[in-house]
């Protein structure tokens, strides 16, 4: 690799882990390792304030366009080939072969219930904006007819012997808002439509859960809460369903409820689900 050219190879994606442009001391390349493994973090001179901000990328390189016009920018935090090629084992990526580079991406298929505000939704554009920032490719696939309480209203037929005749009764099966963890699977296994990609769905609000499993969603007002999917392929590994946006509190009549839950799902944690390529 070339010390003093952050990207060897010319494939647009840097040469290390993690590089930030523009720090000319370095040639642009800077790694934080040892700043994070001496527990203090990084502080005083040890700040990069080079990392706050973007720049201008060729038009062939990973970024994306902004503000209507034919300039590309990239983040001034790059995501090197090194971490891909260590981190994700989807991913190809080797400094010194331009024909071998990495290219993260992931699909997420999102439905919505009716009720959930839908300005939830406007985010997601600006959320793959800002993932193609750092070269990667994210999109989300909303469809556009939003799921009511009767979409998620279930009719069944039990039936059961009594004194040898046998009776059948119907029953409902309610897996509306507020949204527990049983719900959340059904509605993954019914509607997750295109099991190629990740699931979200946005509703208004968590719901009681029925064991200590996972922590409770009742009462979550959000902005997100996700254990990550373990629905893939019609095989429920673990929690079995994708990810859950809470709206109840995006008009900014409360303060939003953290609800980091016990295995937060991201694009690392997605790419063994979705086969990220």
């Amino acid at each position: 690799m070339n010390p003093i050219d952050p990207d060897t190879d010319g494939d647009g994606y840097w040469d290390g882990w993690l590089g930030v442009h523009g720090v000319t001391y370095s040639k642009d390349v800077i790694l934080y390792r040892e700043h994070l493994q001496d527990g203090n973090g990084v502080k005083g001179d040890e700040r990069v304030d080079e990392q706050v901000g973007i720049h201008e990328v060729d038009e062939v390189d990973p970024g994306e366009y902004l503000y209507g016009n034919d300039t590309k920018y990239h983040s001034n935090i790059h995501i090197g080939e090194m971490h891909w090629q260590d981190d994700d084992p989807s991913q190809r990526g080797d400094p010194t072969d331009e024909a071998v580079t990495p290219d993260p991406s992931l699909d997420i298929e999102v439905d919505r219930h009716v009720d959930a505000d839908s300005r939830a939704l406007d985010v997601l554009d600006d959320a793959e904006q800002n993932y193609a920032l750092y070269g990667m490719d994210v999109d989300f696939h909303v469809d556009q007819t939003a799921v009511d309480d009767d979409d998620l209203t279930e009719s069944t037929v039990r039936c059961y012997g009594l004194y040898g005749a046998t009776n059948c009764v119907e029953e409902e099966n309610d897996y509306t808002p507020p949204i527990a963890l049983t719900d959340a699977q059904w509605i993954e296994r019914e509607y997750h439509d295109n099991q190629s990609r990740a699931y979200m769905f946005v509703t208004t609000e968590g719901g009681e859960n029925p064991s200590p499993m996972i922590t409770d969603f009742s009462g979550r007002q959000g902005i997100a809460s996700t254990d990550g999917s373990d629905w893939a392929w019609g095989q429920i590994e673990g929690f079995g369903f994708g990810t859950l946006v809470l709206t109840a509190d995006h008009t900014g009549s409360s303060t939003p409820t953290d609800n980091a839950l016990e295995k937060t799902s991201g694009i690392r944690d997605l790419s063994a689900y979705n086969g990220m390529s």
